[in-house]
C-alpha cells in the first residue's frame, strides 16, 4: 500500500508542472496563430517642414553621393561600405552597400527636382519602395519619406512589419532634420 501511496504522491506532485507546460503551449499557439493573421506589409513615413525651395532640397536627395550628409545610415552602422552605380543622379542612379547590418541595394526609378524622387530598395534580398516627396507650402516645402514592403517571413513576418515604424521611423526623423539644417543653410 505504501508503493501505491508514493506513486500517487509523485503523480499529484507533477500536475503543477504538467498545467505550467500546458500554458505554455497554449500561449506559443496563440502568438503563432496571431502571427500568421497579423499583416506582413509595412509602410513609415515622417515628414518635415524645410524653409527651402525644392530644388535645393533636390541638391541632397536627388544626388546619391550627398545622402551621407543627411541620411543617418553611416552613423547607425560605421562599418558602411558603399558603392555607387554609374550614375548617381536621376533615373537609373544606384548605389548598394554592405555592412555589420546589412547589405542592400538602392536605385531611383524618377526624380523631379519639384516632385521628389522614388526608389526601389532591397535590404538583406527583401524589397521595397520608397520616395522621398516635396510639397510646396507657402515659402516652405514639406519633405515626406516614406517606404512600403513586406516581410514574408511566416509567423514573424507580421511582427517583423509592426515593428518596422518604431525601428526605422526614428532614423527618417534624424535624417529629416539633418537635411532641414544642410538645405536652410
Amino acid at each position: 500500500m505504501r508503493a501505491g501511496r508514493g506513486f500517487r504522491e509523485a503523480v499529484v506532485s507533477c500536475l503543477p508542472m504538467k498545467k505550467f507546460l500546458a500554458v505554455i503551449l497554449v500561449i506559443l499557439a496563440g502568438l503563432a496563430i496571431v502571427g500568421f493573421i497579423l499583416s506582413s506589409q509595412y509602410d513609415v513615413a515622417r515628414a518635415a517642414v524645410i524653409s527651402a525651395k525644392s530644388s535645393r532640397i533636390h541638391e541632397f536627395v536627388g544626388d546619391l553621393k550627398r545622402w551621407n550628409e543627411w541620411t543617418p545610415w553611416k552613423d547607425a552602422d560605421p562599418t558602411m561600405q558603399i558603392i555607387f552605380g554609374s550614375e548617381t543622379k536621376g533615373v537609373g542612379a544606384s548605389q548598394s552597400w554592405t555592412g555589420k547590418d546589412g547589405n542592400g541595394t538602392l536605385t531611383i526609378t524618377a526624380a523631379d527636382e519639384d516632385k521628389g524622387v522614388e526608389f526601389d530598395l532591397t535590404f538583406d534580398g527583401k524589397p521595397a519602395k520608397g520616395a522621398i516627396r516635396y510639397e510646396r507650402i507657402g515659402d516652405a516645402t514639406k519633405v515626406t519619406w516614406s517606404v512600403k514592403g513586406e516581410m514574408d517571413l511566416p509567423v514573424l513576418g507580421g511582427y517583423l512589419a509592426l515593428m518596422m515604424d518604431r525601428m526605422i521611423g526614428p532614423e527618417f526623423d534624424k535624417g529629416l532634420s539633418r537635411l532641414k539644417t544642410q538645405a536652410e543653410k
